[in-house]
Parts: C-alpha cells; structure tokens; sequence
C-alpha cells in the first residue's frame, strides 16, 4: 500500500516527494511537531517501507496502544524501498500501528526527519 493511500491517518504537517528512488514514485516526510501516520489493519503483519540516511531521525512506533519503540532511521548513506520496521507476527484480527516523529536522532545524523513510502500488509488496510 502507497504512503498516499486514503486509508492511511495522517496529523501534522509532511511534505511530498516525488522521486523515482521511492516505491511508486512519490513518498511523504516530515521533521516537524505533531507529524504521526496510523495505520488500520486486519491481518497477521505489516512492515513499515521507508527510508534511512544521514538527514533522518528517530521515530516512536506503537502498536495497538502498546509501548513505543523508537526506531532509527539514520544511515550513513540513504537507503530507500527497505523495511525500517515491522510488527512481527501479531493474531489473525484488527490492529493500529501509529509512528509519530519526535524530533530526536542518531548523533551522527544531521536531521530529523522521519519518511513514509508504503506498507507490506500481511492482510488489508481499514
């Protein structure tokens, strides 16, 4: 499922990309206060496809209300089209996977910006 998918919630502000580096031409991000997407699904697994690289940050992902875990998205080069994180295997059912950027990052990182391409989905978008 494309990062522009109308099932997708996103709050805040994020910015469009449109490259050919990034699954279906076009990704979104954002390095800004209140920037989070949630993710509805039924199934067993999704995975977050992002990307890494030196100008991004950490990110707080929770699922299903669960404790957060950050995730880091730093890299010294950028990587695009990779799984940055997923929620393993989960029971068969309904579950909502928020990531919310929180503006922290790897020290070696120059930015804080978190990026959204698509989401592998073991099941389907509600």
């Amino acid at each position: 499922y494309e990062q522009s998918d109308s099932r997708l919630a996103y709050a805040g502000t994020w910015t469009v990309w449109n490259t050919g580096y990034v699954s279906g031409g076009s990704c979104k991000y954002s390095n800004l206060t209140g920037a989070s997407v949630t993710v509805n699904f039924t199934g067993t697994c999704l995975s977050w496809i992002g990307i890494k690289g030196p100008l991004y940050g950490k990110a707080s992902v929770s699922v299903d209300g669960g404790t957060a875990q950050l995730v880091d998205l730093y890299s010294p080069s950028s990587v695009f089209r990779t799984s940055v994180w997923n929620t393993g295997t989960l029971a068969s059912g309904t579950h909502t996977v928020k990531i919310i950027w929180t503006g922290t990052k790897n020290p070696s990182a120059t930015n804080t910006y978190i990026g959204v391409d698509a989401f592998d989905v073991v099941g389907t978008l509600n």
